[in-house]
């Protein structure tokens, strides 16, 4: 071995990769909301169908529609049967909000926190109303939908993130300003103007 060789391979042994720690922690936030919340799960129905037309499974007759049932197949229950949202409808919105500030790139939000559980409880809420819109298909065609709007609705958001990039106070203020601004659930302010589905910190 030559003596630049034995140089490189000191200088390699000598390398230290330096890693930051990955300090995670975890906060409860209590929101309530502002206006009311437009839930939008699909039903079993609307998925069977799209699975048929990727299958090419032929196209049966479309019988009298039951807008009770598709009210119903709009909402969200969780494993003990009461009503949730997804919680990652939360976390999209607080990585939207990281647009309308200066602090956090949406990039780096998408990996520095997360909001626990696949659902998010809604506490103290009023009962689901059944609401009948008209709206466009993805073809362009009119259509109208029923589905179900909660009037009142609290919930506790657990936030886990990461200490090294994102603070808790800034952790407060994007589930803030994602309430204001964004929203969740159908007719939200981030995807139509209007405003429905959003919240704010108790």
């Amino acid at each position: 071995m030559t003596v630049s060789e034995k140089t490189k391979n000191k200088k390699k042994m000598e390398t230290i990769i330096s890693l930051p720690n990955y300090e995670v922690t975890r906060v409860s936030i209590p929101i309530v909301n502002l206006t009311p919340l437009i839930m939008h799960k699909w039903s079993q129905k609307a998925i069977t169908e799209i699975e048929g037309k990727h299958k090419q499974v032929a196209k049966t007759a479309k019988g009298k529609r039951d807008f009770e049932a598709e009210f119903e197949a709009t909402i969200y229950y969780d494993s003990d049967g009461d009503l949730c949202f997804p919680s990652i409808a939360f976390k999209k919105a607080m990585v939207r909000a990281c647009s309308l500030t200066d602090g956090i790139p949406m990039t780096v939000a998408r990996i520095a926190f997360f909001v626990c559980d696949e659902y998010v409880k809604l506490i103290k809420t009023t009962k689901p109303e059944m609401r009948v819109d008209p709206v466009r298909n993805s073809n362009g065609g009119a259509d109208i939908r029923a589905r179900a709007q909660i009037n009142k609705w609290e919930a506790n958001l657990s936030v886990e993130f990461n200490t090294a990039k994102v603070s808790a106070d800034q952790i407060y203020n994007l589930v803030n300003i994602a309430g204001m601004a964004v929203g969740i659930g159908e007719w939200r302010p981030e995807k139509t103007g209007n405003t429905f589905g959003r919240f704010v910190l108790i």
